[in-house]
């Protein structure tokens, strides 16, 4: 079987295919797999509400039932089987904007377009410290905010 397979491009090894063909039927794992799945099924038949319970919870009923099974196991078993608990959170909802919607008024005035008149400009005047050659020295420097131009030096502290 195995050199078929790897003739089709899959390579497995002799081991994986005879292990399960000697052992005679399922493993430990799948058995106790099985258990689990047969013993949340029945208990979220059993009443509507334990539909809603997500893992941690489900874990807990099971153990308060007196099956002692570990929190991973009913996490990778409920993930496999596609069960959820119910979720409080609502999904996000994004916005689409309608193109054919008017757009509301711009009550600030505002200019969209890039001018080079330093009429318009803010001044900024930032202060830097850093270190230097005698020390630690501080940089202030005068800088127009459209242009990013520094106009500064670096002073002794």
């Amino acid at each position: 079987m195995c050199a078929v397979l790897s003739e089709f491009g899959v390579a497995i090894a002799p081991s994986t295919y005879y292990a399960p063909r000697a052992r005679g039927g399922p493993s430990r794992a799948d058995w106790s797999d099985a258990q689990v799945i047969d013993a949340i099924y029945r208990l979220r038949q059993s009443n509507p509400l334990y539909r809603v319970l997500g893992a941690r919870k489900t874990w807990i009923v099971l153990r308060t039932n007196g099956l002692n099974v570990s929190r991973c196991v009913v996490e990778r078993v409920m993930r496999e089987m596609g069960w959820r608990g119910a979720c409080k959170r609502r999904r996000v909802r994004t916005t689409v904007a309608d193109p054919a919607a008017t757009r509301a008024p711009d009550h600030v005035r505002r200019r969209f377009v890039a001018e080079a008149r330093l009429t318009d400009c803010g001044w900024l005047i930032s202060r830097i410290a850093g270190p230097g050659p005698a020390g630690l020295m501080r940089r202030s420097s005068p800088m127009s905010m459209p242009a990013r131009s520094s106009a500064g030096r670096w002073l002794p502290r």
